[in-house]
């Protein structure tokens, strides 16, 4: 492969400003500071060559090129010239890999069956993740940033066991990071019928919501009434009108017409099949046959 001071060499650019591209392509140059020192030590390697050859025309020309290149490549203006173009195609190249990921979430505790869906792009940071998280679910305890997010695998759908999802139960699982790009954690994107991410908030914030709700000391609190606090206990209307708190899963139970019992109506005819005993006759005690009188 040529070297950064032969690729200097062999340019016919006129002015340092005009190879920014080229050289950044060849190299694999990422950013501003590797740039600058990769073409200041080149040219740096050019003058002492030219210096040191006889004193031609064509040596003189070509150190002086160098020397007037090396002047330019400290300027801020060529400093700011590379950022903007390292910038520019940073960005290109990260459209290019973007993609939008349906993600499955499940808050820590929950059935599996209250997760819900988060469609972002994979280019964007874990932490703007948690603020969508949190505008999408705003029932969730505490501020987006004191979210904690786990990478996980769990397989759901039609004939899976609707169970209880902890965080500590999942051995396999990934602390997701606040400044970590969520692609990094879905290099191949984000599988159907799976929960990936298991939402857990900090206990402090829990502690800070049920001061901000009560505006009591946590002392005076009782556990009963943080509950209803931190689950959101809404109220409910029974059949005889009275009103009571509930927490909302009891709720989704009593208003689902699944676990409503049949009419009494229906089972009529075991009431008129059944026979009851009133008179038993026992005429001895020993192996004779005893005489049962039925209504």
């Amino acid at each position: 492969m040529i070297s950064k001071a032969e690729f200097l060499r062999d340019t016919k650019a006129s002015e340092p400003y005009h190879i920014i591209e080229r050289f950044t392509q060849v190299f694999e140059i990422k950013n501003v500071e590797e740039f600058i020192y990769a073409i200041s030590t080149a040219l740096e390697e050019l003058i002492a060559i030219a210096y040191n050859a006889n004193n031609g025309p064509e040596q003189s020309q070509q150190y002086e090129r160098y020397t007037r290149w090396k002047e330019v490549v400290k300027t801020a203006t060529f400093r700011a010239a590379c950022a903007k173009f390292l910038s520019k195609k940073a960005a290109t190249d990260a459209s290019a890999f973007e993609t939008t990921l349906d993600l499955c979430c499940i808050v820590s505790g929950q059935l599996a069956s209250t997760a819900f869906t988060v469609d972002i792009s994979s280019i964007l940071a874990v932490a703007k993740l948690k603020e969508r998280i949190k505008e999408k679910m705003p029932s969730i305890v505490g501020d987006a940033n004191d979210l904690k997010l786990f990478r996980v695998v769990i397989p759901t759908g039609k004939g899976i066991p609707n169970k209880i999802i902890l965080a500590k139960d999942i051995e396999d699982k990934e602390v997701m990071m606040g400044g970590v790009a969520i692609s990094d954690y879905f290099e191949d994107g984000a599988s159907v019928n799976t929960i990936h991410i298991i939402i857990k908030s900090n206990e402090e914030s829990s502690d800070r919501n049920i001061k901000r709700e009560l505006g009591e000391s946590l002392q005076y609190v009782s556990a009963a009434k943080r509950i209803r606090i931190l689950e959101k206990w809404r109220e409910y209307k029974t059949v005889d009108g009275n009103t009571v708190e509930l927490p909302p899963e009891l709720i989704k139970i009593l208003d689902s017409t699944y676990y409503v019992p049949a009419a009494r109506t229906e089972f009529a005819h075991l009431k008129a099949d059944l026979q009851v005993g009133t008179e038993i006759d026992i005429p001895s005690m020993g192996q004779a046959p005893k005489e049962i009188q039925l209504d």
